[in-house]
């Protein structure tokens, strides 16, 4: 897959069309500084935007592969434009994640990309719906974790912290980010 091409195509046509879009997964990590192997770009787009960007992808070769309430997945059978996932905002607290993504250079494009502490948010979500995407999400969130404990990012805990009471994941919390706490008050 040649994401420069992917992201390109993409985000001069949802531009063009005022699709309302950012960044997440691995893309976004990299943008904060921290490397995942991936073989797909993930996107946030408001559930309002579902249909413009069925169009729009299926205009750039991609097929539908799945897609339900909160999520769609295509894949183009021209191995430049690979495989692009949409996770669809819902609701105000979805909204309001886009709202706050900031625009970043990738790749030569000028694309939103969510604050570290809503990927972190997202990740936890992830898990908390689908037991099998534990092992990857959590990881994920422990390469952040490790970054902002090296000083790398600087993140907002009571944030990151609301995100793990509201899926109902605050053991996972205290365990990783509750150690970072523990040893600035005796440190």
């Amino acid at each position: 897959m040649n994401f420069k091409e992917a992201l390109k195509s993409i985000s001069k046509r949802f531009n063009e069309e005022k699709v309302d879009f950012a960044l997440i997964g691995a893309f976004a990590m990299l943008q904060m500084g921290i490397e995942r192997a991936t073989r797909d770009i993930d996107f946030l787009i408001s559930s309002e935007d579902i249909r413009k960007v069925e169009k729009i992808m299926h205009s750039l070769t991609y097929q539908t592969v799945q897609a339900t309430r909160t999520f769609s997945q295509f894949e183009s059978p021209l191995k430049v434009f690979g495989n692009i996932d949409f996770l669809h905002a819902i609701g105000e607290s979805g909204l309001q994640i886009l709202r706050e993504a900031r625009e970043k250079s990738v790749l030569g494009q000028i694309i939103k990309v969510i604050q570290p502490e809503d990927l972190v948010g997202l990740k936890v979500l992830a898990y908390a719906n689908d037991a099998r995407r534990e092992p990857i999400d959590k990881s994920d969130v422990q390469k952040i974790y490790e970054a902002y404990k090296t000083g790398q990012l600087k993140l907002d805990l009571e944030k990151i912290e609301s995100y793990y009471k509201i899926f109902e994941k605050l053991e996972d919390y205290k365990k990783l980010w509750g150690a970072k706490i523990q040893e600035e008050d005796h440190g």
